[in-house]
């Protein structure tokens, strides 16, 4: 992901998670995310609501939840709609209890 000691910019990995899950790529999705994360400590919020959405839309409900968590412990802010859409797909799993897990490590961050 980075050549010549040269992080792309916060734009473009963002764009390049949309289109490597449009294109159904989610693990180089995963491996943007984590370069972002890296290189950048300001401005992740819509990215991060991004993945874990789009990761829930391919039917990556477990991976979506784990990164949701993973953004919650750092401190970035994740919506109450991306909260929501992950409420619906882990209740349809009979999972709720996960999502009450989630809600509860996000009101105390």
């Amino acid at each position: 992901m980075v050549k010549n000691e040269c992080v792309p910019i916060h734009a473009d990995c963002s764009a390049a998670i949309k289109a490597y899950i449009d294109v159904g790529d989610p693990h180089m999705a995963i491996r943007i995310w984590r370069c972002m994360v890296e290189n950048y400590s300001s401005d992740l919020e819509e990215t991060s609501n991004l993945l874990v959405l789009r990761l829930r839309d391919i039917n990556w409900v477990p991976e979506a939840v784990k990164f949701a968590e993973d953004v919650i412990e750092r401190g970035i802010k994740l919506s109450s709609a991306t909260l929501s859409k992950l409420k619906q797909s882990l209740g349809k799993l009979g999972k709720t209890f996960v999502y009450e897990e989630l809600l509860q490590k996000w009101k105390t961050h």
